[in-house]
Parts: C-alpha cells; sequence; structure tokens
C-alpha cells in the first residue's frame, strides 16, 4: 500500500497515546481501516495528505459507513465481508473519538451511541466447570457494617441493670428531696 502523510501523522499520534492494550489493539483496527479506505480512493483526497483532514466528519462519515458494511475488513468470514456487529461499531466510534480527542477536535454524532443491554444467554448446568458455595458460607464473606461506639446498642442484661440503677438513684433523689 502507498504512503501517506495522514496515515504517518497518525502512527506517531499513537505512538505518544497512553492507552491500555485493548484499547491500542482496537485503535490499530482502526487506523488499518483508514488505511484500506484511502488505498481505495473512499476518501476526499485531502485526507492523504494530513491527519486533522483524515479525521474531519467529511472524511470519517463514509468510511465508517463503509467498515461498518464489512468492505474495510481484512479477514474473510464464509468467504465473505458480512457487516461488523454493533459492538465493533461502537468501538470504532469510541477510537474515533480518542484519535479526534488528541487533536483537540470535538466527538463525532454520527449515531450510535451506547450499546443496548442484551440477555445473557441461559448456561447449561452442564458447562460449569465449579460448583458454587453455600449461601450461608457467600453471606459470611459479604462485608459487614462497621459498628461504631455511638451506634452499638449495650447488651441486654447491661440495659436491666441500667434501668434497675435508674430507678434506684431517682428513688434516692427522690427521698432526699421529700426529707
Amino acid at each position: 500500500m502507498p504512503d501517506y502523510l495522514s496515515i504517518t501523522a497518525l502512527d506517531r499520534l499513537l505512538d505518544d497515546l497512553v492507552v491500555g492494550e485493548a484499547r491500542r489493539r482496537q485503535l490499530g483496527m482502526v487506523r488499518g481501516e483508514l488505511l484500506r479506505a484511502l488505498a481505495r480512493g473512499a476518501l476526499p483526497v485531502a485526507a492523504r495528505r494530513g491527519l486533522r483532514r483524515l479525521l474531519e466528519e467529511e472524511a470519517l462519515g463514509p468510511c465508517l459507513r463503509l467498515a461498518e458494511s464489512g468492505a474495510l475488513r481484512t479477514r474473510l468470514v464464509d468467504g465473505q465481508r458480512p457487516p461488523t456487529s454493533e459492538a465493533t461499531n461502537e468501538i470504532r466510534r469510541q477510537c474515533v473519538d480518542v484519535l479526534r480527542d488528541a487533536l483537540g477536535l470535538p466527538a463525532l454524532l454520527l449515531g450510535g451511541g451506547a450499546l443496548p443491554l442484551l440477555p445473557q444467554p441461559h448456561r447449561e448446568s452442564t458447562t460449569r466447570t465449579h460448583h458454587p458455595r453455600h449461601p450461608r458460607s457467600l453471606r459470611r464473606n459479604l462485608p459487614q457494617p462497621r459498628v461504631t461506639q455511638r451506634h452499638r446498642h449495650p447488651p441486654p442484661n447491661t440495659t436491666l441493670a441500667f434501668t434497675t440503677h435508674n430507678q434506684v438513684v431517682k428513688a434516692n433523689v427522690t427521698r432526699r428531696a421529700s426529707h
């Protein structure tokens, strides 16, 4: 593939970005898609010459739609390039926003958004590789609320002793006051 100034600048930007390993792989996927889109002539000619032009909405909108269609895939699925999943599309949008943010550009609002919650598939009991512990042992491992001195209640027999003591003191005070 030919060398593009925008991809060279993107490589420098990616080298300087501080991201985790998973995000770095995802950014590499987006880089590859951008490179393939440039090689196909799917992006404006100006996007070849500069990183800002490559990450402008006018260039990214068609590129993202092309990537979502599966046309920029490197691996074939059953001999074809099917559309990418919603999860991959969302990750792609997030990566584009990371790149745009690193250049000081605002996030793109091209659709998508948060992924909907999907129900988890029901697991067969035969696929379980471990046995859950007994519920009582699980409850024992839960963090217990911390009781402070101010909120601690005295043991029941102490309460009775205090009550008896208070009644005796009150009786003595009442007797002294009446004498």
